[in-house]
């Protein structure tokens, strides 16, 4: 072969070696939402629902709520009684998946995926009920992305969360805007079947969340006069400073 020839197949066997490596590691690249994201487990006799544990970085950076049930019966209708009777912090921990396929405009939605159910917080000191529960996506209540700049805004807002027209449990979701910011979510309780407002807001102050009085004013003035601040079920603020 003549030696051009030669010093031209020399140049080109690195360069087909590269595009032919190349597609390979752009599909092994890491999904930028992909993780382990830990969730707040909440509801009652009325449905049970899902709240991701955010933080302000990847890939954390999202707040979404679900409404979910699970596909063993008998852990839903346990888990739906235990809820109802003593509402206290339970969370889910699930198998790493990708969080942005949890948004409604998803290419690939998520609609279910297993998780282990813990009684307590999963990262202090909380005991593992059930292990490898499959929990099927029903809604997306809400999915936004925060953002860590830009100033906190004049209110604090609190999303309604609740089964739809017939619950007597509802609960009261905030908003969370930019750093720093709260988690919490309130339980809220109706004598009967009630449709509260989708949103009440309350002047922010110095304050990362609003005291339960304050909240059970606001939903007052929204017009639900029945509906009764019940508890906190979450409040989480070191994550979100």
């Amino acid at each position: 072969m003549p030696a051009l020839s030669l010093a031209r197949l020399a140049l080109a066997l690195p360069l087909a070696a590269a595009l032919s490596c190349a597609p390979a590691a752009r599909a092994q690249a890491p999904a930028p939402s992909m993780g382990e994201h830990g969730m707040l487990l909440f509801g009652g006799r009325d449905g049970l629902f899902l709240s991701h544990l955010p933080m302000f970085h990847r890939p954390h950076d999202t707040q979404v709520v679900l409404q979910v049930h699970l596909a063993d019966r008998r852990h839903e209708d346990e888990l739906r009684r235990e809820l109802a009777a003593r509402p206290r912090l339970w969370t889910v921990v699930p198998e790493r998946f990708e969080l942005d396929r949890l948004a409604p405009q998803a290419s690939q939605p998520l609609h279910s995926f297993h998780a282990d159910v813990v009684q307590g917080h999963f990262e202090r000191g909380g005991r593992t009920i059930h292990t490898n529960d499959e929990f099927i996506v029903d809604r997306v209540v809400f999915d936004h992305r925060l953002a860590p700049t830009g100033g906190p805004g004049a209110t604090l807002a609190y999303r309604v969360v609740d089964a739809g027209p017939a619950a007597r449990e509802h609960f009261l979701v905030h908003w969370i805007a930019t750093r720093p910011d709260a988690d919490h979510v309130v339980r809220v309780l109706t004598p009967a079947p009630a449709a509260l407002p989708a949103q009440v807001e309350l002047a922010r102050g110095q304050a990362l969340a609003a005291k339960p009085m304050a909240l059970q004013q606001a939903l007052r003035q929204a017009g639900s006069k029945t509906a009764r601040v019940d508890r906190t079920i979450y409040l989480e603020t070191g994550d979100l400073e």
